[in-house]
C-alpha cells in the first residue's frame, strides 16, 4: 500500500456504506511525486520501477479499494465502492484536486541511471525505464574486425 490515501468509509442517508480513497494532506509522501504542481510519478513497488502514467494510480487506488472490500464483505455485504475508473463516483476530480491545488512539489528528476535487466531497483534509484538487455561481459569481436579495417 502506498503512504499518499488511506481507504475510507461513511454512510450515506439510505444507510448504505461507501468506500472510497482519502488522501492525505500532511504527508511528504515517498511514493507520489508532484512536480509542477500536477501529478508526476507514482512508485509502482511489483514492478520496482517509478511510473509517470496516471492510469497506473488509478489501478493501484481501485484495485486496494476492491482488496478492501473483498476481505471486509460479510461486515459491508451492500457497500458501495468509489471506484476512481468511475467519473460518476467523483473521486477521479478529488485525486485531481489533491494533486494540483492540495499538495506541493515533491519530486526527484527519473531516468538519471541507467537501469538493466539483471539490474535490482530501489525506490531511491528514481528509474521508470529498464533496458531490455543485461549488463555483462559478451562477445565483441564485431568491434574488433571494424577496428582492424580501419
Amino acid at each position: 500500500m502506498v503512504d499518499f490515501f488511506i481507504i475510507a468509509t461513511k454512510s450515506t442517508k439510505n444507510g448504505g456504506i461507501e468506500i472510497f480513497p482519502k488522501f492525505i494532506i500532511n504527508n511528504h509522501s515517498k511514493d507520489l511525486m508532484i512536480r509542477g504542481g500536477d501529478f508526476y510519478a507514482i512508485w509502482l513497488e511489483e514492478e520496482g520501477l517509478w511510473s509517470t502514467e496516471e492510469s497506473e494510480v488509478i489501478r493501484l487506488i481501485d484495485r486496494e479499494l476492491d482488496l478492501y472490500f473483498e476481505k471486509r464483505r460479510a461486515e459491508f455485504p451492500s457497500a458501495r465502492v468509489l471506484h476512481m475508473w468511475d467519473a460518476d463516483s467523483g473521486m477521479i476530480d478529488k485525486w485531481h484536486k489533491y494533486c494540483q491545488k492540495q499538495c506541493r512539489d515533491n519530486f526527484h528528476m527519473l531516468d538519471e541511471k541507467i537501469i538493466f535487466s539483471n539490474s535490482e531497483t530501489r525506490k531511491e534509484d528514481y528509474a521508470s525505464k529498464r533496458l531490455s538487455y543485461p549488463l555483462e561481459k559478451g562477445d565483441y569481436s564485431a568491434w574488433e574486425d571494424l577496428v582492424g579495417v580501419l
